[in-house]
């Protein structure tokens, strides 16, 4: 089995969420600050609401920190359209959850211009869900891959990629996503 690691660390995640609360505060107090016309205020105060909401989320995410980070391991380096994929995942920790699922997820980023890439998810697939637990989990389970699905790519204008994303519930704490870069290939 192989432990996957995740597309951004915890602290780097909380990071970015704060630099771009300090953006938009800094835009919110400059514009609202410059009083030239109801416009700015307008715009200014969106600003200063979307970095509220994400100071929250921000503030959010620090309490998350606090549950252990799950652990995904899965045999082999990819999975292979109309192949079987053992995966492992483990929970560890004295958290009660409502729930701990693990995804399959699609998205195919189209090019629209030059540097303008355009993202829609197209496949969402639940591979496990394992309703209510206090504690520690360590489930393994396997999951047949569809012949019909998308390969991971990337043409000029199109490309298309597979993450496993986890999704905690807890209940009384914080909740928490966790996303893994996977990769789906042809047999």
């Amino acid at each position: 089995m192989r432990r996957l690691s995740r597309n951004r660390s915890r602290l780097g995640q909380i990071g970015c969420i704060f630099a771009i609360v300090a953006l938009l505060g800094t835009l919110s107090f400059f514009l609202l600050r410059s009083g030239e016309g109801w416009l700015m205020y307008v715009v200014g105060g969106g600003f200063g609401l979307v970095a509220a909401l994400l100071f929250l989320a921000g503030i959010q995410q620090i309490f998350a920190l606090r549950t252990a980070e799950t652990i995904v391991e899965m045999d082999g380096d990819a999975l292979t359209l109309g192949g079987r994929t053992t995966f492992r995942v483990q929970q560890h920790g004295d958290s009660s959850f409502e729930s701990l699922r693990v995804n399959l997820v699609c998205e195919e980023q189209l090019r629209r211009r030059k540097k303008n890439w355009s993202s829609e998810m197209i496949e969402n697939i639940n591979l496990f869900d394992s309703g209510p637990f206090d504690g520690t989990l360590d489930r393994t389970f396997t999951f047949d891959v569809p012949h019909h699905l998308e390969p991971t790519g990337s043409e000029l204008r199109r490309r298309i990629r597979w993450q496993l994303e986890v999704w905690g519930k807890i209940r009384g704490r914080a909740d928490f996503q966790h996303v893994y870069q996977v990769h789906v290939q042809k047999p």
